[in-house]
């Protein structure tokens, strides 16, 4: 038969991918990247991968244990939204761990070309973290410069007051990302077959290539506005 039906990403996903009824041809599985999931030049970008994200975790497990609580030099607001970041680095490197074995695994024990295709829910699971912890470092760091900014520009008042403020980025920081992520996959349900967690669904690129674009935008302002912050608070400390 020309439709071959494939369930299976790897042995241990087969009654997830059953559930879903899934079927595909080996044409067309071959047409969504099974040959560059299997490439030599795929595999060793995923060990190389796996390894800087496994030493970045427990990188940053070691700083957050060992001499975040202890640390004295932030202000309390700043030690904040800084736990906010290394929080969601340290989501971004689990969820990049588990999908970059899951990838990894399924490129050299996969049998059909339809074994590479990953289970709707998995994708979903693994997915949607990795692109909501990347955003959210984003907004976190954009957040960081607007407190030192307040924090130098209300220099008298600072250190009394502003205490919700560490909360108040927070919040927003999760919520703007929230929303961002809720514009780029709004109605979508996942149905197309993805074969690396990396990928957003192709209905999603009109919304999301906007969202990408204004993120691009606001990381090249935040730069400028760091650059300006270094230059300002030099100066404020020569005078």
């Amino acid at each position: 038969s020309d439709h071959n039906i494939c369930f299976a990403a790897a042995d241990y996903s087969m009654a997830t991918l059953q559930s879903q009824q899934r079927s595909l041809t080996e044409d067309s599985c071959k047409e969504l990247g099974v040959l560059v999931a299997t490439s030599t030049y795929y595999r060793v970008s995923l060990l190389f991968a796996l390894t800087i994200s496994t030493f970045s975790a427990a990188a940053m497990i070691h700083f957050m244990i060992r001499y975040y609580g202890s640390s004295l030099l932030f202000h309390r607001n700043l030690k904040m939204l800084y736990f906010l970041l290394s929080l969601f680095c340290l989501t971004f490197d689990v969820f990049n761990i588990i999908v970059k074995v899951h990838h990894l695994t399924v490129s050299f024990l996969f049998v059909s070309p339809c074994e590479i295709i990953m289970p709707k829910a998995f994708f979903i699971a693994t997915s949607l973290p990795i692109f909501y912890s990347v955003g959210a470092v984003q907004f976190a760091q954009m957040f960081m410069i607007a407190e030192r900014w307040i924090a130098i520009i209300f220099v008298r008042d600072y250190e009394s007051g502003y205490k919700k403020l560490g909360p108040a980025l927070i919040a927003a920081t999760v919520i703007i990302n929230g929303c961002s992520m809720y514009i780029m996959y709004y109605g979508e349900t996942f149905d197309a077959p993805q074969w690396n967690a990396r990928l957003m669904p192709s209905t999603t690129y009109p919304r999301s290539s906007v969202v990408l674009l204004t993120l691009l935008i606001l990381n090249f302002i935040s730069l400028l506005v760091t650059i300006a912050l270094y230059v300002f608070s030099r100066k404020r400390r020569k005078t």
